[in-house]
């Protein structure tokens, strides 16, 4: 980085973590992050992600699309991916202004290990996918009890 002033490294590196830490579900830290992020794909549609202890909520505005025409898929190496189609859909109106989008689009969201996809549903032009962190019970560790007493000499 050209001879830039420390505070504009520091910002420049504060932006590039704010936004992957938009694409990416359930990890910690936010380093992990970087895998599987996908820098080319364009911000349509426009989505929500809220967090609630171990539950997420994914929302993505997806108006004009019916549900046979959105497909979610999630891969085995944890890539979310939402994909949307209206195909066959030649409109011959003559259009003044059409603000609500009808291209096709796929967006890929990376996910941490142990979260799961609960449900997906689709309700007033918001399709809503439901997620939680399920980590199993070996993965979360073991407490070790500590003994008082004297440290017995082995000789």
């Amino acid at each position: 980085m050209r001879n830039l002033p420390a505070t504009t490294i520091l910002n420049t590196f504060d932006d590039l973590f704010r936004d992957i830490n938009r694409f990416a579900i359930g990890f910690e830290p936010m380093i992990t992050r970087i895998q599987g992020l996908n820098p080319t794909q364009s911000g349509y549609p426009p989505y929500n992600l809220e967090q609630d202890g171990d539950s997420y909520r994914l929302e993505l505005a997806v108006a004009g699309f019916r549900q046979d025409e959105l497909e979610i898929n999630l891969t085995p190496d944890g890539v979310l991916s939402v994909k949307g189609s209206k195909q066959g859909e030649k409109s011959e109106k003559n259009w003044i202004h059409r603000g609500i989008a009808a291209r096709d689009f796929e967006r890929y969201f990376s996910l941490a290990d142990h979260i799961k996809v609960v449900d997906a549903r689709l309700e007033n032009g918001l399709l809503t996918i439901e997620l939680i962190r399920e980590v199993p019970e070996p993965s979360k560790g073991v407490r070790i009890p500590i003994k008082a007493g004297e440290v017995v000499d082995g000789d």
